[in-house]
C-alpha cells in the first residue's frame, strides 16, 4: 500500500516494478477486457514490444528512465507504424507516475507527440487508478488495492460540470445542473437493452452496459442540458452531431456509411469522443467524461446507430 512516505508531492508516487506491473495488468483486463494480449509466446510477431492490442488500439508499458527516453521510444513507436496499412490510431503508454511532476504535463505531453494521426494517451498508475474506480464495478479489485480510499484522499472523481459542456460548445456557466434528478440507470437499462443488442455483438453486451453504468449521471446531466437549451445552441448543436456522425460514417466497419447502422464495438464511443473536443483538451478527465456522454446521449437519442422502436424521438426530429 502506498503511504505519505512514497510521497514527494501530491501528484508523484513510486509503486515497486511488481506492484506496478500488477496494477498494469489490472486495468487492461478491465478497461479492455476483449483485447488482444500479448506475451512470450506471441510478442516477437508483432509489430511493436507491446502488451496488448486490437484494431482501434496499442497498449505499451516502456520501462522508460526519463521522459526522454519515452519520447524517443514513442516517435520510434509512430514511425515503425506509418509502415502500416491500417494501423490502430490509440497508442496507450502505461507509465510510473514518478516521470511526471504535475498532472497537466501529462496533457501537455499527449498533446505534444500525438502526431500524423496517432493519438497518444500516456496513463500513469494515477490515472490507471482513477479508471478503474470509474469502470471496475468487482469488489474484490477495489479491495485488493483500496483504489478508492487511495484516489478519495488526495483527488476527487472527476465529475463534468456544465461549464465544460459550454466550453464544448461555447457556451456559458449555469447553475441548473445541482437541480437535476438523476433516474435509476437499471430502470433506464431496461428500454438501453434492446438498442445495445441491435448495435454490438454479443461479447461486447456487457461491456456498454458497464460504459453506460459508469458515464450514466454525466449523460443525464448533458441530456438535461441540451434539453433545456437546444433552441437556444441549436446552432452548435447540429455543428457537434455533424462531427460525431461525419467520422461515424468514416469508420472502415460502417461499409455502407449509414448514420442508421450498428455501432458494433463500444470503442467508437472513444473515437467520437474525440473528434468534439478541442486538441488541448483530448486527454484532459473532465472534457473526456464530458464528451463520452454527450455522444452516450446522442447514441441513446438515436442521432446514429441502429435505430429501435422504443428508441426516444431525437431532439433534432422535434
Amino acid at each position: 500500500m502506498l503511504t505519505s512516505s512514497n510521497k514527494i508531492n501530491k501528484n508523484i508516487y513510486f509503486l515497486s516494478e511488481e506492484r506496478f506491473d500488477t496494477l498494469s495488468r489490472l486495468f487492461i483486463d478491465q478497461i479492455f477486457p476483449h483485447i488482444n494480449k500479448l506475451d512470450d509466446s506471441n510478442s516477437s510477431s508483432f509489430i511493436l514490444n507491446a502488451l496488448a492490442y486490437n484494431e482501434s488500439c496499442i497498449i505499451s508499458s516502456p520501462l522508460s528512465p526519463n521522459i526522454a527516453a519515452l519520447t524517443k521510444r514513442i516517435n520510434s513507436d509512430i514511425k515503425t507504424l506509418q509502415k502500416v496499412h491500417y494501423p490502430p490510431i490509440f497508442l496507450i503508454y502505461l507509465v510510473s507516475g514518478s516521470l511526471f511532476e504535475k498532472r497537466e504535463d501529462i496533457y501537455n505531453y499527449n498533446a505534444s507527440l500525438s502526431k500524423n494521426s496517432y493519438q497518444v494517451m500516456i496513463h500513469d498508475d494515477w490515472a490507471m487508478d482513477e479508471l478503474l474506480i470509474r469502470c471496475a464495478k468487482h469488489p474484490p479489485f477495489q479491495k485488493a488495492f483500496d483504489l478508492q480510499s487511495r484516489y478519495e484522499t488526495l483527488y476527487d472523481v472527476p465529475r463534468i460540470e456544465q461549464n465544460v459542456i459550454e466550453e464544448i460548445f461555447s457556451y456559458i456557466h449555469s447553475d441548473k445542473k445541482n437541480k437535476i434528478k438523476i433516474p435509476p440507470f437499471e430502470k433506464k437499462y431496461l428500454k438501453l437493452k434492446l438498442k445495445i443488442e441491435r448495435n454490438f455483438k454479443a461479447d461486447f453486451y456487457n461491456d456498454v452496459k458497464i460504459l453506460f453504468n459508469a458515464n450514466w449521471t454525466n449523460k443525464v446531466i448533458v441530456e438535461d442540458f441540451i434539453k433545456l437549451n437546444f433552441h437556444r445552441y441549436e446552432s452548435q448543436l447540429y455543428t457537434v452531431l455533424d462531427l460525431v456522425r461525419n467520422h461515424f460514417l468514416s469508420v472502415k466497419e460502417n461499409f455502407k456509411g449509414v448514420s442508421d447502422f450498428p455501432v458494433n464495438n463500444p470503442v467508437y464511443f472513444e473515437m467520437l469522443a474525440q473528434t468534439i473536443l478541442p486538441p488541448d483538451k483530448k486527454v484532459e478527465p473532465r472534457y473526456l467524461a464530458t464528451a463520452k456522454a454527450i455522444v452516450l446521449f446522442f447514441f441513446e437519442y438515436c442521432d446514429f446507430g441502429r435505430k429501435t422502436t422504443d428508441d426516444p424521438l431525437s431532439l433534432f426530429n422535434k
